[in-house]
Order: structure tokens, then C-alpha cells, then sequence
């Protein structure tokens, strides 16, 4: 919405003590704002290993109009940790919950250009909530070897044999030893 005023008066200046001043009219932004019913959202899904490079991916390729879901910087931005952790914080169920938030309202959002979803893999729940969405579906390919590798060059990550852990495991039940 924006205001426009339809008359100044001799001053230059918009106020109600000049002769010709009417008050300020609402009116409706062009049509870019109103709400397309044939609009299909668009949503990204990057998905992958732990430390493959998704949050890189994501940095790299979002656009201006774009929303970005990521668990790692929302919990850090909610409880001013600087690095990441594997270990549940107590904002964990928040931050999870603000995701289906997130799609909801970007669904919603004539604005949004694309909604980008950073998760380890792109499961039923989420398939079910991007429901609606013209889905893109990057996986990041990663080897273990490059994961670890990452994990090394990553200070934001210190406690290392935690994220080793944590690693292993994701390929020892992916099944991609």
C-alpha cells in the first residue's frame, strides 16, 4: 500500500493548514503485490551429507526474492552460537517447527521467488509439505572422503571428532560406503 497525496499546497509542504490539502488517498501498489491464484510456488530442496556443501550450494545460487531454510543458522541466529554443534540444542523442536512455517507462508507469498529447503534428506514429511510446489531436487553428491575433508576446513565446526562421527554414520545407513 501506498500513499499519495493528490494535492501540495503554495509551501511546497503537505500539511493540513494549507487551503487545498486533502487528506492522503490508499491506494492499492501495482499489480506485481496482488495475489496470482494460478501461481505454483517454487521450492529448491538441497539435500545431503552432513558437511557436503549444501549451505555453500544454497549461498551461491539464491536469488534476491528467495527465502532460505536453513536448521543450522536459524538455531545459531535464535541462541547467538557461533559454531555448530551435534548435539540437540533446546531450540531444536522451534527450529524444526519453523520450517513447515516457513513453507506455509511462502506458499502464500506472491513475493517469493523460490523457497530453499537445506536438509540431509528429502523425505516423506517433507515431500508431503512441499505439497503444492513446483519442486527442484539438488542432491549434493559428496564422498565421505570430501565431507571429512570439508570438516577439516571448517571452523565453524570444532568439535571435529563429534562431526567424524556423525559423518560415518550418515554413510554407514545411507549405504554409501
Amino acid at each position: 500500500i501506498r500513499l499519495e497525496y493528490t494535492n501540495i499546497g503554495d509551501s511546497g509542504v503537505v500539511t493540513p493548514n494549507e487551503p487545498n490539502y486533502q487528506e492522503p488517498v490508499q491506494t492499492q501498489e501495482p499489480a506485481a503485490r496482488s495475489k496470482d491464484t494460478t501461481r505454483k510456488p517454487k521450492a529448491v530442496i538441497v539435500h545431503g551429507a552432513p558437511c557436503s556443501g549444501k549451505s555453500t550450494y544454497v549461498r551461491a545460487h539464491i536469488g534476491e526474492n528467495d527465502v532460505e531454510y536453513d536448521y543450522d543458522r536459524l538455531l545459531e541466529a535464535m541462541t547467538d552460537r557461533t559454531t555448530h554443534s551435534t548435539k540437540q540444542h533446546a531450540g531444536h523442536n522451534i527450529t524444526v517447527k519453523m520450517r513447515t512455517f516457513i513453507i506455509n507462508r511462502a506458499k502464500e507469498e506472491p513475493a517469493v521467488s523460490k523457497t530453499w529447503i537445506i536438509a540431509r534428506d528429502y523425505n516423506d514429511y517433507l515431500k508431503e509439505i512441499l505439497d503444492g510446489f513446483e519442486v527442484e531436487d539438488v542432491q549434493i553428491r559428496a564422498t565421505e572422503e570430501q565431507c571429512l575433508a570439508n570438516l577439516a576446513g571448517d571452523d565453524s565446526r570444532p568439535d571435529k571428532k563429534e562431526w567424524e562421527d556423525v559423518i560415518h554414520a550418515y554413510f554407514q545407513e545411507s549405504g554409501k560406503l
